[in-house]
C-alpha cells in the first residue's frame, strides 16, 4: 500500500498539474472543456443543457459550494457534541449495569423464600428481600366507563380500544429544484385518534364520539408505552382488592404485569343497552345493531364502512400465575413489594468469584418462612442480615395508604463519579429510564419459577438493554468521529484529480483512524467504569486499549520510514524531472 507521504506527493503534483497547464491560454481552453464534461459526467448532469443556463450556473455553484463547506464546519460542531453526550451515555449505562447486577445478585442469595402465600409474614420480614410464587386473584368487579353493561369480573383492568373510520392525509414531496413542491394524497383508514386534514376542506373528518383509554400511564418505560394505547386511564380493579395470598399489589407490580387479552364475552345487548343514549351515541352511524367481526364490534353495519363509522373491542388484564422477589414492606392496606435501590452487596458482588461468574460458590444460608417450628430460628438469622429499609422508611410506609404515596423511596442517580456529565446529563438519564435502563430492581415474571430461573431472566432482559445501549454510544462516537473530519475529507475529494491522485488514499486513512479511535474511546469508558468492581476484566479491556495505540503508532513509523528511504526518494525526484520534460 501506498505511504501517507506518498499520497500528499501525489496531491501536491496534481495541484501542480493543474498550474502549469492552466498558464497557458489553449490548454487552458482545452483543459476547462474536459473538466466541464467530466463534471457533468460525475454528477449525472445532462450534457446538453440551455445556454441561458450556462450563464446562471456558475453563482449556483457557487452557492452550493459556500453550502456545503457551511455543513462541513457545522458536522464539526455536532460531532463535538457527540463526542460530549456518548461518554455520558456510556458511562451511565455502565454505572447501572453495575448497579443491577449487585441488586439481583443480592436479591438471588438474601431473599427470604415464603413458602405459604397465605400467612401473613412475621413484623421481622419488614424491609427485607423476599421471593414469592403462586396465583394471584382479583376479588373486584369493574365496568367500563362509556358502555356500563361491560363488565370484568375478577379481572385486574379493563380498556376500550375505540377506531373511527377517517380521511388520512398523506404529504409528498415531488419535483426538483426550483419546481420542488408538496402533494397531497389521501386515504380512508380506521384510526384510534381524531385525524385533521388541512389539505382539503372537503374531507373534515367528524369529530370521535369518545376516545380509547390506555393500559397505564405513559413515561414508565418504552416497551409499555408503545402498547399503552391513547386516552384517558382504563378502568382498573382497586391495589386492595388484587392480591396473592395475603400481600397485594400496588403500582410497582402491576406495571410490570402484561398477561391483557381480548374479553370475548361482550354482545350487541351490551353495546347498545350500555352506551350512552343508546345507538344514536355515534352520532347516526348507529342505527344498525353492532355486527362482531373477527375480534372488532362495528356500530353502522358489518363491512359498510364509512367516514365516521365506528368500531370497538374491550381487552382485560388477567390475574394468574406469577413470581415475585423484592423488598416487602406494610402499609396501611396491608404487606406488598416495593423494588431494590441500594446497590450495597452485603457481601454478595464484590469478590473475584462474583467477578468470574460462579455465583453458585458464593454460598449464603437460604432462609424460607412458611414453618412456625422455625420462626424462632428466622427470627434470628434475619436479625443478622441488613435490612433494605431504614427506620424512618418502614415507618413512613407504615402510615400511607399506598407506597404511591411515598415519594421519598426513589432511586437517585448516582452522578457524583461522573466527570463529564454537562448540560445534557438529565436529560439522557430520563431517556436511558424510558428505555429500560433503571435504577432499581423488581422481579415480576407471570409464571411459576423458582428464584434462580427468575433472576436468570431478569438478568437476560437487563443485558440486552445495556447492549443496546452500548452499541448506541458506539454508534454515536463512530458518528461524531465521522463528522469531526468531514471537511478535510471534502476538500480530499473535491474533484476526481485530487481524489485520484491521493485524496481518495488519505480520506481511507483518515476514516480508519476514526473508527479506532472511536472503538478505543467505548473501551476505554466500559473499562474505567468497571474498574473498581471487576478490576481484571476492566484491566483486559484498558491493555486492549493500549495495545491498539501502540500498533497504530509502530504502523505509522514503519510507513514514515519507508516514505524517507533512499529509494523513495530518488523516485520522487524522478517523477518531478519527467514530469517537467514533459511540460517543456
Amino acid at each position: 500500500m501506498p505511504s501517507l507521504r506518498a499520497a500528499f506527493s501525489r496531491l501536491v503534483l496534481a495541484g501542480a498539474l493543474h498550474a502549469k497547464l492552466a498558464g497557458s491560454t489553449a490548454v487552458e481552453s482545452h483543459t476547462h472543456q474536459r473538466l466541464r464534461a467530466s463534471d457533468d459526467a460525475f454528477n449525472g448532469l445532462s450534457a446538453q443543457q440551455p445556454r441561458q443556463g450556462s450563464f446562471t450556473q456558475q453563482p449556483r455553484q457557487g452557492s452550493s459550494s459556500r453550502k456545503t463547506e457551511g455543513n462541513g464546519f457545522g458536522n464539526v460542531i455536532v460531532g463535538l457534541l457527540l463526542w460530549w453526550i456518548a461518554p455520558v451515555l456510556l458511562w451511565n449505562n455502565e454505572r447501572i449495569a453495575i448497579k443491577q447486577y449487585k441488586m439481583q445478585l443480592k436479591a438471588e442469595s438474601h431473599a427470604v423464600h415464603i413458602d405459604d402465600p397465605e400467612r401473613p409474614p412475621i413484623p421481622e420480614l419488614n424491609g427485607r428481600i423476599v421471593y414469592i410464587s403462586g396465583t394471584s386473584t382479583c376479588t373486584e368487579n369493574i365496568s367500563e366507563g362509556h358502555f356500563k353493561n361491560v363488565k370484568a369480573e375478577g379481572k385486574l383492568k379493563l380498556r376500550r380500544q375505540v377506531e373511527m373510520y377517517q380521511w388520512v392525509e398523506h404529504e409528498k414531496e415531488v419535483g426538483e429544484g426550483d419546481n420542488k413542491r408538496t402533494e397531497c394524497t389521501y386515504t380512508q383508514e380506521w384510526c384510534d385518534c381524531e385525524i385533521k386534514i388541512s389539505g382539503d376542506s372537503s374531507k373534515q373528518n367528524p369529530p370521535m364520539p369518545m376516545s380509547s383509554t390506555q393500559r397505564q400511564p405513559r413515561g414508565y418505560r418504552a416497551a409499555q408505552d408503545l402498547c399503552a394505547g391513547n386516552g384517558i386511564d382504563c378502568a382498573a380493579a382497586e391495589h386492595e382488592n388484587v392480591k396473592l395470598g395475603a400481600y397485594y399489589f400496588n403500582e410497582y407490580v402491576i406495571r410490570e404485569m402484561n398477561n391483557w387479552k381480548n374479553k370475548e364475552d361482550v354482545t350487541a345487548e351490551m353495546l347498545i343497552s350500555g352506551a350512552p343514549g343508546g345507538s344514536w351515541f355515534f352520532g347516526g352511524k348507529g342505527n344498525a345493531a353492532p355486527a362482531l367481526d373477527g375480534e372488532w364490534w362495528y356500530f353502522g353495519g358489518k363491512g359498510n364502512a364509512e367516514i365516521g363509522s365506528i368500531r370497538v373491542k374491550f381487552e382485560e388484564l388477567l390475574p394468574g400465575p406469577i413470581s415475585i422477589v423484592g423488598v416487602l414492606t406494610h402499609t396501611e392496606t396491608g404487606w406488598t413489594f416495593v423494588p431494590i435501590i441500594r446497590p450495597d452487596a452485603a457481601g454478595a458482588g464484590d469478590s473475584l468469584r462474583a467477578e468470574m461468574d460462579c455465583s453458585c460458590c458464593m454460598h449464603v444460608e437460604e432462609l424460607h418462612y412458611g414453618d412456625e417450628s422455625t420462626e424462632d430460628e428466622l427470627k434470628e438469622r434475619l436479625a443478622q442480615r441488613p435490612s433494605e429499609l431504614s427506620t424512618s422508611e418502614v415507618k413512613t410506609f407504615g402510615r400511607s395508604n399506598t407506597t404511591a404515596n411515598v415519594s421519598s423511596y426513589s432511586s437517585e442517580p448516582d452522578l457524583d463519579d461522573l466527570c463529564c456529565v454537562g448540560p445534557f446529563g438529565g436529560v439522557l438519564m430520563k431517556v436511558m429510564t424510558w428505555f429500560g435502563i433503571e435504577e432499581e430492581f423488581l422481579g415480576v415474571r407471570e409464571s411459576h419459577m423458582s428464584l434462580p430461573k427468575l433472576i436468570k431472566g431478569e438478568k437476560a432482559d437487563a443485558a440486552n438493554r445495556h447492549h443496546i445501549m452500548r452499541a448506541a454510544g458506539l454508534l454515536l462516537l463512530l458518528m461524531g468521529s465521522y463528522m469531526i473530519i468531514d471537511p478535510i475529507v471534502r476538500i480530499l475529494n473535491a474533484h476526481w484529480l485530487i481524489t485520484l491522485f491521493g485524496g481518495g488514499l488519505v480520506s481511507i486513512v483518515l476514516c480508519c483512524c476514526a473508527c479506532c479511535c472511536s472503538f478505543a474511546g467505548c473501551i476505554t469508558i466500559v473499562s474505567t467504569a468497571w474498574i473498581a468492581h471487576r478490576p481484571f476484566l476492566a484491566s483486559f479491556g484498558l491493555v486492549l486499549v493500549v495495545c491498539m495505540t501502540l500498533g497504530a503508532y509502530i504502523f505509522f513509523q514503519e510507513q514514515h520510514a519507508k516514505s524517507s528511504s533512499p529509494t523513495y526518494g530518488a523516485f520522487l525526484v524522478a517523477f518531478q524531472s519527467t514530469f517537467e520534460q514533459l511540460h517543456h
